[in-house]
């Protein structure tokens, strides 16, 4: 059977804005195999976010192929691929993204509770994550009373719960002063290591990129490899 997570053929993407066509991205083959941990850098408005959002189906591609565990994923339609990426792919945004009116624990525990798992073993399994974020004395304070770096924990502990098998993380130190960045990025890795689970890293900082296994960026619209 193949470790092949995640493969993408030839994906493309266009915007039509009025009459003008831009392209975006162009050909970007990419193969993602267990374990893999990927930093994909560029400048800013290059396609880096265009890409994870191709990659979960928050948007769709102009042609290409996204196959997901031999399994063709391109053409879903919204419904299916909500569940698919609730089941699938765990997303840590720049701007976390926690609801408001839920403390930490139930924010974490949301995906659980939409693929049905019982609220009991959301919870446990919760905790275990907590435990490894360093996040256990937090879960009862709502987003509003912590830190960036605590929602950020948050967020990593809410994206990892369905035991998905890839990551894709968005600039996910990007809000933080230098100090959460450090912990944020040796706590993003360790919880992908320790559950065996692919990333794909979005990031402007060479250093984050550099602890990948393989890195690469997005330039005139095309990935190029950065690890020959």
């Amino acid at each position: 059977m193949s470790d092949e997570i995640i493969v993408l053929e030839n994906l493309s993407k266009k915007y039509i804005n009025k009459t003008e066509q831009i392209e975006v991205l162009a050909d970007i083959n990419l193969s993602v195999r267990e374990r893999d941990t990927i930093s994909i850098q560029g400048i800013s408005g290059v396609g880096k976010t265009t890409l994870l959002n191709l990659i979960g189906g928050f948007d769709s591609p102009s042609s290409g192929r996204i196959i997901f565990q031999n399994e063709d994923i391109t053409h879903y339609d919204e419904t299916d691929m909500a569940k698919f990426r609730c089941k699938n792919i765990g997303y840590v945004f720049q701007s976390f993204y926690l609801l408001e009116e839920l403390n930490l624990l139930e924010n974490i525990i949301l995906p659980a509770l939409k693929l049905g798992l019982p609220r009991k073993d959301a919870v446990a399994k919760a905790m275990e994550i907590s435990e490894i974020l360093s996040l256990t004395n937090r879960l009862k304070h709502f987003p509003s009373e912590i830190s960036g770096g605590e929602k950020q924990r948050a967020a990593i502990a809410r994206a990892v719960i369905n035991s998905p098998k890839l990551i894709c993380a968005d600039e996910p130190t990007g809000n933080l002063d230098i100090k959460h960045k450090n912990i944020i990025a040796q706590l993003l890795f360790k919880i992908v290591e320790s559950n065996n689970l692919s990333l794909i890293l979005v990031t402007h900082e060479v250093d984050l990129a550099a602890r990948c296994t393989r890195r690469y960026k997005i330039e005139d619209c095309h990935l190029i490899d950065l690890n020959s």
